[in-house]
């Protein structure tokens, strides 16, 4: 015969157990960069630092304006006048020794103008300063010389009539009617 009607629907069941958590998934792109934060406030200044110790000034220029007959070989010139003398350097007018009293590096020129041919040279505690003979082939002629050289306080500079042919005579008066250099050093500490 015919199929019976279908009966009512039953009542719902009980929700089942909540499932395993699915694996991980792949990391997303990077975002954009943002943008650049404002620039921060400018710290305090930090303290001054104290101040180095100083390098003093130490020079000097000595000449020569008195007459000098006849300067043996390897004689020290003598020096009639003292300039401008600053920092440790001593010297006595009317003698040849300049005086170093503190170490250092130091630049020297000096200059001799004499009758006759020559050569002078720098000569420290009585040894000659090596590169520093000077000559000039003709008279009347300013010979000069220049060297740097280290010196150890307490030492003695002289200009010397060094391997000169003869002695040579300084004049006070060349070329006009007032006495003239005709020999002078100028000292100058460099370091």
């Amino acid at each position: 015969g015919a199929s019976g009607a279908t009966g009512a629907s039953g009542a719902t069941g009980a929700t089942g157990p909540v499932g395993a958590t699915g694996p991980i998934g792949a990391s997303g792109a990077t975002g954009p960069t943002g943008a650049t934060g404002p620039v921060g406030a400018t710290g305090t200044t930090g303290f001054t630092g104290a101040t180095g110790p100083g390098f003093p000034a130490i020079f000097a220029y000595i000449y020569n304006t008195v007459e000098i007959d006849n300067i043996p070989l390897e004689a020290d010139v003598p020096l009639s006048t003292n300039g401008l003398i600053v920092g440790s350097i001593e010297h006595t007018p009317g003698t040849a020794g300049v005086t170093i009293n503190t170490s250092g590096t130091y630049e020297i020129t000096f200059m001799v103008e004499a009758d006759r041919v020559n050569q002078f040279a720098l000569f420290l505690n009585g040894t000659l300063i090596p590169g520093s003979i000077y000559g000039i082939g003709a008279a009347n002629i300013q010979n000069t010389g220049r060297v740097i050289v280290s010196i150890t306080a307490s030492a003695t500079l002289t200009i010397r009539n060094h391997t000169s042919f003869q002695p040579v005579s300084l004049l006070a008066d060349n070329g006009g009617t007032q006495a003239n250099v005709n020999a002078s050093m100028r000292i100058i500490r460099l370091l």
